[in-house]
């Protein structure tokens, strides 16, 4: 059992170790119709030499029924009018990059003159994997010899901005729910203009006697109406009456100010009870 664990552990170690070794920047790449390009870099933290490879996937980040944030990649409908996959270049899409060196990547938009204005995008899926090695299999014989190689992929995103941009959201309802530890609080969430909400939801819960309980800030991107919850522990709700507030901000430390969406503050307040 013992010799168990520490294999375990060393697994662990190592694969802890390999997903490390390759990094990425900035996590999202902006651009604008005036530029028509951007950037990003691969870097090669490690040891060892890593093939690396850079594809589009078409994908948001949605909400399933119980109000949680998941990637989608199987909405055809959303690709055929919002993807920017169709006018996206990448250079270069397949390299190997050295121990202790970074390679650019370098992306550009082309042909989108009879696009409406709007906000277009994409996931970027980054994989790396060990250079394959030849094995010498000379005075083997018969015997085997297992190789094990790794494959991590990382996801990014790309946005590409295109003309006037708006988009607006609101706070349309709260329903409560239940699990074994939390008050989930379900916020539904109606969007329009063109382009997707990249903001922060800002949450004060407060007390029948105006006592605040609890106050949160959590990133939230809305690309089409949705509900998404928000678990607050039992300990900090016991049963009493209580007032929910929801503000949505444009403020992102991830975009760029220049960048982002003109989006006016929307603040909504909701009595709810929990029993």
């Amino acid at each position: 059992m013992k010799n168990k664990l520490l294999i375990l552990s060393a697994l662990f170690f190592a694969l802890s170790n390999l997903f490390s070794q390759v990094a990425i920047y900035p996590p999202a790449v902006f651009i604008d119709a005036k530029n028509r390009s951007g950037s990003m870099t691969v870097l090669n933290q490690g040891e060892e030499p890593k093939e690396i490879e850079v594809n589009a996937k078409f994908g948001y980040m949605a909400y399933d029924s119980l109000g949680n944030v998941y990637p989608l990649y199987d909405d055809s409908v959303a690709a055929e009018s919002h993807s920017v996959i169709p006018y996206l270049t990448i250079f270069p899409k397949k390299f190997v990059l050295q121990p202790k060196k970074d390679q650019t990547v370098k992306f550009l938009i082309k042909n989108t003159g009879k696009i409406p204005d709007g906000m277009y995008y994409t996931r970027l899926a980054t994989t790396s994997k060990d250079v394959q090695k030849q094995i010498d299999t000379t005075g083997l014989g018969d015997k085997v010899r297992i190789g094990l190689s790794f494959k991590f992929i990382f996801m990014t995103v790309l946005f590409f901005e295109k003309g006037a941009l708006n988009t607006k959201v609101d706070i349309t309802s709260l329903t409560t729910g239940t699990d074994s530890s939390n008050v989930r609080l379900y916020f539904s969430f109606v969007r329009d203009g063109n382009s997707p909400f990249l903001g922060t939801a800002k949450l004060k819960i407060t007390d029948s006697n105006g006592d605040e309980v609890e106050y949160k800030e959590e990133k939230i991107p809305i690309y089409f109406s949705a509900t998404r919850a928000f678990p607050i522990s039992k300990e900090k709700l016991k049963p009493g009456k209580y007032k929910a507030e929801m503000t949505l901000t444009n403020e992102q430390a991830d975009i760029p100010d220049e960048m982002r969406v003109p989006f006016e503050t929307v603040t909504k307040t909701f009595d709810f009870i929990v029993e």
